[in-house]
């Protein structure tokens, strides 16, 4: 079993300010609109879908790149994603120079798969399941790559 000495904590609003000043002028700033429907409440829609991939996945593609030293930058940027997470670090490697590879499962969305190479140097390999945290730790060892976003 593969351990942490990592302890998630709650994220502070200094934390999410910082993030926001990462990622200002590399992703798209989208409108919050007023849903007009014939309601007592008021609902309002952020329009993540206007993002270059579709997805609000940009920001913390982009923050977690930010967030690479030089070197990890350099050696490369790796995902295992089904579909959203997969497209969004493959555009922002793409924006940056970076090499990108991801882990795709076999029955990921054909529109996912159709989408993905166009947002990549780097060809996905599809695993035909979600690897397991070992499998991780073996593509992270095999390519070197340092920074891993994930998504299950």
């Amino acid at each position: 079993m593969l351990t942490s000495e990592h302890i998630l904590a709650p994220i502070t609003t200094t934390q999410i300010e910082q993030a926001s000043a990462r990622i200002r002028g590399s992703v798209l700033r989208t409108p919050i609109v007023r849903l007009n429907i014939d309601s007592d409440m008021e609902i309002y829609l952020k329009l993540e879908n206007l993002q270059p991939t579709g997805s609000f996945k940009v920001r913390g593609a982009c923050n977690s790149i930010a967030l690479a030293g030089p070197a990890a930058k350099s050696r490369g940027v790796y995902t295992c994603s089904a579909g959203n997470m997969a497209q969004a670090l493959a555009w922002q490697a793409r924006q940056n120079g970076i090499p990108c590879s991801a882990i795709v499962p076999d029955n990921a969305p054909e529109t996912k798969l159709q989408a993905e190479p166009r947002s990549s140097r780097s060809p996905s390999t599809r695993s035909g399941r979600w690897p397991p945290p070992t499998d991780m730790a073996h593509w992270k060892v095999r390519f070197s790559f340092t920074l891993s976003v994930t998504k299950r």
